[in-house]
């Protein structure tokens, strides 16, 4: 090559360029930094090119017959860069530019396309958006999302992903798409192109002492973390803010959280956080036993309404806060022992082995606080080991000892029904908590070796756990659950689960050899506690209501449209 050539305008290497792209490779150094070459159309056309194979850091720039740059590729570093154009007839140049020192080979590939006189754009006729329900999966066909052109058949009509969602993610044909992946109205016209919800998993801490979720509740996270002793901390996922809402030298559990509002305990003694106010104030129940504290137990929170179990001295009472008038409620005063398990806004379940006489039974029966009534009554009056595990409004679940083995009772609090949901030779427990609406979730001992997990819809039940798996149901919010699996091989580590009540599918959430243990749920949201190997840290996962996608739609020629492409999730 003589000396100079291509290093100006007027050496520039004279290229002739067709349809089927051409190569050509060139080197730019600090003495020779730019290389130059020329090139003619006859007609008006599509213009590509791509510059790879960089070693240093090169631009690329598209010059009109005069040397001004029309068009021009300017990424940092050795990334590829591309240039994309429609020309009319004339005397073009391109441009490769060293950026720095050093030196660096590249690949130069160049194609031009007649365009079709007369060429129009691609009309966008639909776009209509999908319904997608929270981790699960849909095709985006044709009456979703189509275009047109009258001179281009579907296999020219090229769509680039100029957006990708947020909390998902495109496939085509099972392969998830990048930013400025490709595919065309035939993918979509044969069902080539889905979009999955995935959700988006955060996580809310990230230290080397060990953290643990103590509950959701709406567009809340509280959890458990260590400074030398226990701290309560409160997270708000709209505006990812970490409250801290304790700080000193002894250990603060948390108990519950409801909206912003949350329950936690020191020293026997419970404290109430209101997350409007910001203030935090001591609830006692006034049933000292020694001077200096008080013997209670925290249970639950709805709203600003309280209830624990404390201690008069002798045997357990239930106690009741109510929130909104600021008053305090002893729902039990007896010989005997009870013990509350669940608030749902003014109600109250719990446990006593005082029968509906008052009288000390071996077994333990069920009672019901109505708030809104001020009535107490019995459940059940069996002489059973009746216990209580949940409530949601005014309706309650338990697990009662027949004799043999434990099975579930429902009681319907609009109607003042009990149903019996089980009724066989294993053992049959939901977990605390374990009712929302008039939606149950259990455990049962499959073979009296395996757990496997049920839900009640409020008309039947099925089996919502996979097979030979020990799963447990940790929560349940609407026909949403959240449980816990031994998934991998060894059975030694657990694995969080999540069955989507709308669509009745359960999807595996984390596959790692690690310990990861399902809390709680609220609607599609939930949160779990995850061993990094030395400590616990608090895992968060979230879907959004909406997704979205943009992207451009072209005829191959000089013809596009651009779009967004919404997504509802369910």
């Amino acid at each position: 090559m003589a000396a100079n050539l291509g290093n100006t305008l007027r050496t520039a290497r004279r290229v002739a360029i067709t349809e089927r792209p051409r190569a050509f490779r060139g080197v730019v150094t600090t003495q020779d930094k730019v290389e130059f070459y020329r090139l003619s159309l006859s007609r008006r056309s599509r213009f590509d090119l791509s510059l790879t194979g960089l070693r240093a850091n090169a631009n690329v720039d598209l010059l009109n017959q005069r040397g001004r740059v029309i068009n021009k590729s300017r990424l940092t570093g050795t990334q590829n860069e591309s240039i994309t154009s429609v020309l009319a007839a004339g005397t073009y140049y391109v441009r490769v530019n060293l950026q720095g020192r050093g030196s660096t080979r590249f690949r130069l590939v160049l194609s031009a396309r007649l365009i079709p006189p007369g060429n129009t754009a691609p009309t966008l006729i639909t776009n209509t958006g999908l319904t997608v329900s929270a981790r699960g999966t849909a095709p985006i066909r044709n009456t979703l999302l189509r275009a047109t052109d009258s001179q281009q058949p579907a296999t020219q009509l090229v769509y680039t992903l100029t957006g990708l969602p947020q909390s998902g993610q495109l496939q085509l044909n099972g392969v998830p798409l990048a930013l400025g992946s490709r595919f065309t109205q035939a993918d979509i016209e044969s069902d080539r192109l889905r979009y999955v919800n995935l959700g988006t998993t955060r996580q809310l801490t990230n230290n080397t002492t060990d953290d643990f979720a103590a509950g959701i509740s709406s567009s809340h996270v509280v959890w458990n973390g260590s400074d030398g002793d226990s701290e309560v901390y409160l997270y708000t996922i709209a505006t990812g803010q970490i409250t801290l809402l304790t700080n000193n030298t002894t250990d603060d559990i948390a108990s519950g959280v409801s909206g912003g509002n949350v329950l936690f305990a020191n020293n026997f003694r419970n404290f109430f956080y209101n997350g409007i106010t910001g203030i935090t104030r001591t609830i006692l129940s006034n049933m000292t036993i020694f001077p200096d504290f008080e013997l209670s137990f925290p249970v639950g929170i709805s709203g600003s309404n309280i209830v624990w179990n404390s201690s008069d001295g002798s045997d357990l009472e239930v106690m009741f806060f109510n929130g909104t008038t600021n008053t305090r409620t002893r729902l039990t005063n007896n010989t005997g022992n009870d013990a509350a398990t669940g608030i749902s806004g003014s109600n109250v379940v719990f446990t006593s082995n005082l029968d509906n006489q008052g009288l000390t039974t071996t077994a333990s029966e069920v009672f019901l606080y109505e708030g809104a009534t001020n009535r107490l009554f019995p459940l059940t009056n069996n002489n059973r080991k009746d216990s209580a595990v949940g409530i949601s409004d005014s309706n309650v679940v338990w697990n009662s000892f027949d004799g043999n083995d434990y099975e579930i009772f429902f009681y319907n609090g609009s109607t003042g029904v009990t149903t019996q949901l089980t009724n066989n030779a294993i053992d049959d427990v939901a977990p605390i908590g374990g009712i929302s609406g008039s939606n149950v979730v259990w455990n049962s001992l499959v073979n009296n070796s395996r757990s496997e997990v049920f839900l009640f819809n409020g008309t039947s039940s099925r089996r919502i756990s996979s097979d030979n798996v020990n799963a447990i149901a940790f929560g349940i919010s609407g026909s949403n659950v959240i449980m816990n699996s031994l998934n991998d091989s060894t059975q030694q580590f657990g694995d969080v689960f999540f069955y989507n009540g709308a669509t009745g599918v359960t999807s595996q959430i984390t596959n790692d050899n690690v310990q990861d243990g399902a809390v709680g749920i609220s609607g599609t949201n939930f949160v779990w506690n995850r061993s990094d190997g030395t400590d616990s840290e608090v895992f968060l996962l979230t879907f959004a209501p909406t997704d979205r996608f943009s992207f451009s739609v072209t005829d191959g020629f000089d013809g596009f449209a651009n779009g967004t492409f919404n997504i509802s999730i369910s």
